[in-house]
C-alpha cells in the first residue's frame, strides 16, 4: 500500500493491491481508522459483536463521512482481518458461546412414545467439549500471546 504525499490528501492511500477492498485495512494508520481500532480493542470483550459493529459504524460515519463502510464490512474486518489476540480471542468466545447455547437446547430431549425427558449423550458430550474449549480460551489469555498492548499503534 502506497500513500499519496502530494498535498492535503496525504492520508489517502493509493491502492496498489486491487484485491484489498476493506476500508479499515486500506486506511490502517489513518487517524479515523485508528479511533475505530481503539473502540474495537476496548469494546470487543465488553459487548456483543452486533453492538460493537453498530458502535464502530456509527463512530466511523461521524468522523469519516465518506468511508461508506457497511455493517457487514465492519464485521468482516473485525472477525476476519484483525489479528490482535484480544480481538481473536473475543471472536472465538462469541462464536463458541453461540454454539454452546444452541447445543444446550439439544441436551435434554423428550421421548416421543413415553413423553419421558432424558439426556441426549451425544449432545451432552458436544456441550461439555464446548465448555472445555471456552475455558481453554479464557485460560490462554492475551498476555501469553506475542502481541503488544492495545494502546500501542498498528494492531489491526
Amino acid at each position: 500500500m502506497a500513500y499519496n504525499t502530494d498535498g492535503p490528501g496525504d492520508d489517502h492511500p493509493v491502492n496498489t493491491e486491487p484485491y484489498s477492498t476493506c476500508w479499515m485495512c486500506q486506511y490502517q494508520g489513518n487517524r479515523s481508522a485508528n479511533e475505530i481500532v481503539r473502540l474495537i480493542m476496548d469494546g470487543v470483550s465488553h459487548m456483543s459483536m452486533e453492538a460493537l459493529v453498530v458502535h464502530c459504524k456509527y463512530l466511523l460515519d461521524n468522523i469519516q463521512i465518506d468511508s461508506n463502510v457497511s455493517t457487514t464490512e465492519m464485521k468482516r474486518h473485525i472477525t476476519e482481518h484483525m489479528l490482535h489476540p484480544r480481538v481473536k480471542l473475543a471472536v472465538q468466545l462469541h462464536d463458541l458461546t453461540v454454539m454452546q447455547k444452541e447445543v444446550a437446547k439439544c441436551c435434554v430431549v423428550q421421548d416421543i412414545e413415553s413423553g419421558e425427558r432424558m439426556v441426549n449423550p451425544q449432545a451432552m458430550r458436544a456441550y461439555l467439549s464446548l465448555c472445555s474449549q471456552v475455558s481453554g480460551v479464557y485460560k490462554m489469555g492475551e498476555d501469553k500471546l506475542l502481541f503488544t498492548h492495545a494502546t500501542q499503534g498498528g494492531n489491526t
